[in-house]
């Protein structure tokens, strides 16, 4: 499946292109080993593995300057929940289109989304997933997390002016602390959006709610591994800066295999880097 790509998204990606390259002459290193060192930085954490390799007044510093460029929007210090609003409502839409693509080979998910079901919405933002989902299929209950109040405030409104709030509900709530006796049809869970330390105990804590013929759909870092694509370096690089879940879909599966989950349908979206997978119990 391939899509264009919004500008806005190549706009940010070649911010963090550009960061990326300017540390990689930082130390002043000879040129070739500029995709080592960004490698280096893609592989480890801030503070974790391999950090001997990164100067720490490199690492300090790019992340303090990083940090701020990357809060601040229009001048502000923190971005505003509006300034997602556009990238929240594309995200829904692209998540039907997944679920659509996926079900063609998962039998299951899609004897699942004709049924009335219930889905749990992991990092809700601002409702763009949620409220969709409760669009196309009215039969469905949607519960939205997040715990970010403030874009929570944002998603309330846009399910109220997408005319669904009978079917969805949104609560200031952290994945990690699911109640196990809430059972859910369909689980949609971006990893990259969630802290690395997080991924283990959140998908511990979806695979404990999931129904006895539910599915999770799991987003993930592709297992694409082109040394020479400095492109894709950076967007891992990016993950790193800001501490989210760099698992690759092999990684992903490894741990739901531990947990009992098993795919069932698998779509790599090659020019996000990108992979989507469909878990079900192990039967």
């Amino acid at each position: 499946m391939s899509h264009d790509v919004p500008l806005a998204r190549r706009a940010a990606e070649a911010l963090w292109l550009s960061a990326a390259l300017a540390e990689t002459g930082a130390a002043s290193r000879p040129p070739g080993e500029a995709q080592e060192r960004l490698r280096t930085l893609a592989a480890a954490r801030w503070g974790g593995a391999d950090q001997a390799e990164v100067p720490v007044e490199i690492r300090r510093a790019l992340r303090r300057a990083l940090g701020e460029v990357t809060t601040t929007i229009g001048g502000e210090v923190t971005p505003r929940p509006e300034d997602q609003l556009e990238t929240g409502l594309e995200s829904g839409a692209e998540v039907m289109r997944i679920l659509a693509d996926l079900s063609h080979e998962d039998t299951g998910l899609g004897e699942l989304l004709d049924h009335d079901f219930r889905l749990l919405d992991v990092g809700t933002g601002v409702g763009g997933v949620a409220s969709s989902v409760a669009l196309k299929w009215p039969g469905s209950t949607v519960r939205g997390i997040d715990v970010d109040p403030a874009v929570l405030e944002l998603a309330r409104h846009v399910v109220r002016s997408r005319g669904c709030t009978e079917r969805v509900r949104l609560d200031h709530a952290d994945v990690v602390d699911l109640d196990a006796q809430d059972v859910y049809d369909l689980v949609w869970l971006s990893l990259p959006m969630i802290g690395q330390d997080e991924a283990p105990p959140a998908l511990r804590a979806v695979a404990r709610c999931l129904g006895h013929d539910g599915r999770v759909v799991l987003a993930t870092v592709s297992d694409e591994a082109d040394v020479d694509d400095v492109l894709q370096l950076a967007r891992a690089w990016r993950l790193s800066v800001q501490g989210r879940c760099r698992w690759t879909a092999q990684q992903a599966l490894d741990a739901a295999a531990a947990l009992g989950l098993e795919p069932r349908a698998r779509l790599d979206q090659h020019d996000a880097h990108v992979t989507l997978v469909s878990l079900a119990r192990r039967t």
